[in-house]
């Protein structure tokens, strides 16, 4: 149910390169897609903690699909200028909200003893969705020049067919539950607890952006071609999934707080070593400690909004998480023209626990103390 908003950007570009020789056309409509997400998040995030999971997950993959096949024969059939990002945008629309849908489904699945670890298990494996998805787009293309576009399609409806199959378990929702929903329908209530947790989200964002929209440029301080910037996608997921790995299987005694400080301040100094660009052992060294603890800490904002909230506002709040991240990476992606690299790095590798400090000592407004895990 993720794949085909990871696929977006890179279908896009590709069948861009492909039909019209350039970038810039695929660029555009990857850039409409996004302000369509935006836009409708405020209205999405509501309707995704206040309607039917099942219901709200089926339309919304089913609504993508129908869209993108219009987008695949904009492609083919050269359409109208104005239709394509027409059709991106309302793409973009209509899965808003879907990360904070698909994260509830998630937890709602799982005991409540082993939710943190699941929350970090989820990470993970899409942090190997964010490198895999993109690739499945690249390989369509081999087929036909507007594959990559129909591949998305394609996997939206499949999404779709599977939500549909799905066991009714999985989206149960009791009478207290669904009154409280109703009554709720709407309305996304203040919690800074929440909102605290969303403006660690953005920090995490940024540091995405500096890393990944800035890899071109890391590899080439160090006198290598800007081709092989992938080894800095693959160093980093791979430490994010070794973090994330070990920090699942550790015992659930272990201080949640302090586990997760420490994570944050080996990302801290692992950006203030590649930012200083030392040497190339010095490089790589800082690329494993901010590496490793990313799938760690995205899973604990998602398990302590799952666990700080009502059950009727973490969807809410989990959509605006994620689209606090994609903010962040988009900012990154900006300051990196005007101030480096090495600047968004130092910016992110203090704002990370900065805001993680705050998060963590928030209280939420259906609480007396902050919320605090497990072990303590």
């Amino acid at each position: 149910m993720r794949a085909p908003v990871l696929m977006a950007a890179v279908a896009l570009t590709t069948t861009s390169i492909l039909v019209t020789g350039t970038l810039a056309t695929g660029a555009a409509l990857a850039a409409w897609y996004v302000v369509g997400t935006v836009a409708a998040m405020p209205v999405m995030a509501q309707l995704v903690g206040s309607l039917p999971l099942r219901q709200v997950l089926r339309w919304q993959m089913l609504a993508h699909a129908v869209l993108w096949i219009g987008i695949t024969a904009c492609w083919t059939y050269q359409g109208p200028s104005w239709v394509a990002p027409l059709l991106a945008a309302a793409a973009g629309a209509v899965i808003a909200g879907n990360a904070g849908a698909v994260r509830v489904l998630m937890s709602g699945t799982v005991p409540a003893d082993a939710a943190r670890a699941a929350s970090t298990v989820d990470v993970t494996f899409l942090d190997l969705l964010v490198f895999l998805a993109p690739l499945l787009a690249a390989l369509a293309s081999l087929l036909h020049p507007t594959a990559p576009v129909a591949t998305v399609a394609v996997v939206g409806l499949s999404a779709a067919v599977a939500v549909s199959l799905m066991s009714n378990d999985s989206f149960a929702v009791t009478s207290s539950e669904r009154g409280r929903r109703s009554a709720d329908r709407g309305r996304l209530r203040w919690d800074a607890h929440g909102a605290s947790w969303i403006v660690f989200s953005a920090s995490i964002g940024l540091y995405f952006g500096a890393m990944e929209v800035g890899a071109p440029a890391l590899v080439a301080v160090h006198g290598f071609d800007v081709s092989v910037a992938w080894v800095v996608f693959f160093v980093l997921s791979v430490t994010s999934v070794l973090g994330g790995w070990v920090d699942a299987s550790r015992p659930p005694g272990a201080s949640e707080d302090r586990w997760a400080l420490v994570g944050a301040a080996s990302m801290c100094v692992g950006c203030m070593l590649v930012s200083s660009v030392p040497s190339l052992p010095w490089a790589v060294l800082g690329l494993l400690l901010s590496g490793v603890p990313v799938a760690a800490l995205l899973g604990l904002r998602s398990h302590r909004i799952d666990i700080g909230l009502p059950s009727r506002q973490r969807a809410g709040y989990l959509s605006w998480a994620f689209a606090a991240q994609n903010a962040g990476f988009a900012l990154a992606s900006m300051l990196l023209a005007h101030v480096g690299q090495a600047a968004v790095l130092v910016c992110a590798g203090v704002l990370v626990p900065l805001t993680l400090v705050v998060a963590l000592r928030a209280k939420s407004s259906t609480e007396s103390a902050p919320c605090r895990g497990s072990g303590e």
